[in-house]
């Protein structure tokens, strides 16, 4: 079996670690969920699994990482 037959829609899908996305939880809803105040980077959205795709969101903290490295990226001066 593979994993997107027991993907948790809770769960980043890169990460594994919890998304805290309101649109997932099991709770009452509470209002906007950070993630729709978010951009997302295609770049960021095409390192998840094709079959988990659309089906649970990315956490804040593999979006802050991403960001990190691209800013890093861009600081850093051109190897020769």
């Amino acid at each position: 079996m593979n994993s997107s037959e027991f993907f948790d829609p809770a769960r980043c899908p890169l990460c594994g670690g919890p998304n805290h996305c309101l649109l997932c939880a099991t709770t009452p809803y509470k209002g906007r969920c950070w993630c729709s105040q978010e951009e997302m980077p295609a770049e960021l959205l095409a390192r998840v699994p094709e079959p988990l795709r659309d089906r649970a969101c990315i956490c804040r903290g593999c979006l802050e990482n991403f960001r990190q490295k691209k800013k890093f990226a861009l600081l850093r001066p051109p190897q020769m």
